[in-house]
């Protein structure tokens, strides 16, 4: 289908910082082949769609937050749904954190070269990895506090820790 260029719901931005900031739930950013720096992005309580054009390993989001997670989602009804992207840290810094009952889907990703790749926290926080690879990740998953995982296809590869899984009792 043709989406006319006066429709309401079709906007336009010239890279993916101004598209996150715009962006409301049910929105879908599509990026192009090639590098795409996200920074200065606080902590989301809406959804983030992001749909990369082609190959993973031809889009690339560079997080470039400066501070512990470079993406964080807290909340209920937070989500975080994201394909055929590949997600680095310009610092090498953490990926993506899901707590408090967020949503996390990734599919045929591949997270590449951060301390941790995602951590989960929290018994309402769900998370789905589709045909994604970790990649020189010292930690690629971290799960703790009842947080649900599923994985579907995909690689870890030059992680030192691969999935570490931990209960934090409250007290």
């Amino acid at each position: 289908a043709i989406v006319p260029f006066d429709d309401p719901h079709l906007i336009v931005k010239s890279d993916i910082q101004d598209a996150v900031e715009a962006c409301v739930p049910g929105d879908l950013i599509i990026l192009c082949e090639g590098d795409h720096i996200l920074e200065d992005i606080d902590d989301l309580e809406v959804c983030l769609n992001i749909t990369g054009l082609g190959k993973a390993d031809k889009t690339r989001v560079i997080l470039d937050c400066g501070y512990g997670f470079e993406l964080v989602l807290k909340n209920p009804g937070s989500s975080c749904r994201i394909k055929n992207v590949t997600l680095m840290s310009k610092r090498g810094q953490a990926g993506l954190l899901a707590s408090d009952g967020a949503e996390v889907v990734l599919t045929d990703c591949i997270i590449r070269g951060v301390t941790t790749g995602i951590k989960l926290s929290g018994e309402k926080t769900s998370s789905l990895f589709k045909w994604t690879d970790f990649v020189n990740c010292k930690t690629a998953i971290e799960i703790e506090n009842g947080a649900r995982c599923e994985f579907s296809g995909g690689l870890l590869e030059e992680c030192e820790v691969g999935l570490k899984i931990r209960s934090i009792e409250q007290g």
